[in-house]
């Protein structure tokens, strides 16, 4: 595991390395270590694929993954190595229950759409459902340790471009298109009465900049200001919770109004923005901070976050 964070880091110092989006695919001996890396580097690899590989019984018995993480498993049911499709205690466990497993992590839809691929092979997908994160699996039936594409039975796909077609979908928020803005992170009444609460209206399209953060519910005529950074916290600040973390960036100062709306369109085009332009495929979490001189026992308290996916 350290060997494999030196490597990322290394290259990434070396070379134009987007480390969000970092990817990782083993067969056989090298298919069980890609669990080992979903399970203990899930911050460091938005995706991973699995080709005859089956996780082992110790790494699936102590996998507690610090966030969910795309898996692709491509696995024959009559591979003969220890790597059984299903299981050989006490080394492996099964495919179906590492999809199982994944499912659960990833708040996957349970059950799967099914599909024929050429004679031999069914793939399986579970859509995102609670998040952004899938898993696919395709079943060879009667495959053996084979790498569909290159040798064993005669394919019915290329495990090289299945792969990538799946794990370039992903960075490490999950699907890179997925869905609209959400909120998370608990809210802490105000003076008003009720929490402050993070909106938007418009699109995450960066062509269309129209993207305009809102707020309700704040104390009225006060001022404030939307920061936002990569990382989601919580954090206790003032009377309320800070929900972003990382390096955080400040946007100018805005003013509720008489009735404790705020509205704030941003700019994503603009070079003038703390981090420059923002650029499809980025993803940032959003914040307002403001004042609340009623507030008991500090004097200023924050919204919830709003985490937002740039789309093109």
């Amino acid at each position: 595991m350290a060997f494999a964070v030196a490597m990322i880091d290394e290259l990434a110092q070396t070379y134009s390395v987007d480390q969000r989006r970092v990817y990782a695919c083993g067969y056989s001996n090298g298919g069980n270590l890609v669990w080992d890396l979903a399970c203990l580097l899930s911050d460091r690899f938005a995706a991973v694929s699995a080709v005859a590989g089956n996780m082992f019984e110790w790494t699936y018995t102590s996998c507690a993954p610090n966030s969910p993480t795309a898996v692709l498993a491509i696995h024959g049911t009559a591979d003969t190595t220890y790597n059984l499709y299903n299981g050989l205690p006490p080394f492996t466990i099964s495919l179906p229950q590492a999809n199982a497993y994944w499912v659960g992590i990833n708040g996957a839809r349970p059950t799967p759409d099914v599909s024929q691929i050429g004679a031999a092979t069914e793939r399986f997908v579970w859509p995102a459902e609670s998040g952004c994160f899938t898993v696919e699996h395709y079943k060879i039936n009667g495959g053996g340790h084979d790498w569909p594409g290159a040798f064993g039975l005669a394919s019915d796909f290329s495990a090289n471009q299945v792969i990538w077609d799946y794990v370039s979908q992903f960075d490490l928020d999950g699907l890179i298109a997925c869905g609209s803005p959400s909120a998370y992170c608990p809210v802490v009444p105000n003076s008003s009465g009720l929490g402050a609460s993070m909106g938007w209206s418009g699109s995450t399209s960066v062509a269309s900049n129209d993207l305009v953060l809102e707020v309700t519910s704040a104390p009225a005529n006060t001022v404030g200001i939307f920061f936002y950074g990569p990382d989601q916290v919580q954090v206790g600040l003032g009377n309320g919770i800070r929900c972003v973390g990382g390096a955080v960036r400040r946007l100018p100062v805005v003013g509720a109004s008489a009735s404790g709306t705020v509205s704030f369109p941003i700019d994503l085009m603009s070079s003038t923005l703390p981090t420059g332009a923002i650029t499809a495929g980025e993803t940032w979490n959003f914040q307002y901070w403001f004042r609340d001189v009623q507030g008991f026992p500090f004097r200023f308290n924050l919204s919830n976050g709003l985490r937002v996916p740039f789309t093109p």
